[in-house]
């Protein structure tokens, strides 16, 4: 009975902390700098969950709105997961570069995975609701990203806001569309399967 206790106060709190996230993102935002995390650890116990939860629900997807075959959900679960985890370090990947190269900052790899991770989030949710119900203009608030980086550059990497534009573009190109563009490229390999 404990176990589950403390299971649930953990999935409570882990949710008011994704709220405040969009209702004050500069208080949330400020900790992450302190936030000493392993990366290894971060990807594990938060961005891990995400996906899997977000392979599932494409899946439900495919069962809500399409034509499901066994054969249809395993690839559209797989493609999901392996798309979002390689985007995931292709973006982690252009966070450190650009830092490295356009700013000269050689930052700590577990701060740029919850950075990159806080990016996700937004897109994971949107992932998550977008399965269930079929808007696709609701993708616009993925552009929610942008802002979060805004914040992120000035709080968490002390960017100056007029040398920010490198930092939000190639962020948040990566963030937004990188898991789009591994998905289509995915599909394009098994052209007789409708996904």
């Amino acid at each position: 009975m404990d176990k589950i206790k403390d299971f649930w106060n953990k999935v409570v709190r882990f949710f008011k902390q994704l709220l405040d996230l969009f209702k004050r993102p500069e208080e949330s935002l400020a900790q992450l700098k302190n936030n000493k995390v392993p990366e290894k650890v971060f990807f594990k116990k938060v961005i891990l969950p995400f996906i899997a939860v977000c392979s599932v629900f494409a899946a439900l997807n495919v069962v809500l709105y399409g034509s499901p075959t066994v054969a249809l959900l395993c690839v559209k679960m797989l493609f999901t997961f392996i798309a979002f985890v390689a985007a995931f370090f292709i973006s982690t990947t252009v966070c450190q570069k650009t830092l490295e190269l356009c700013y000269n900052q050689k930052t700590d790899k577990s701060i740029i995975y919850q950075v990159v991770g806080v990016g996700f989030l937004v897109i994971y949710l949107l992932s998550l609701l977008l399965s269930i119900v079929n808007m696709f203009f609701l993708w616009i608030l993925s552009f929610y990203v942008v802002y979060l980086l805004w914040i992120i550059a000035d709080i968490v990497f002390g960017i100056e806001e007029n040398n920010r534009g490198k930092f939000l573009f190639f962020n948040s190109i990566s963030i937004i569309f990188s898991e789009a563009l591994i998905y289509k490229i995915l599909t394009l390999l098994v052209p007789n399967l409708s996904l």
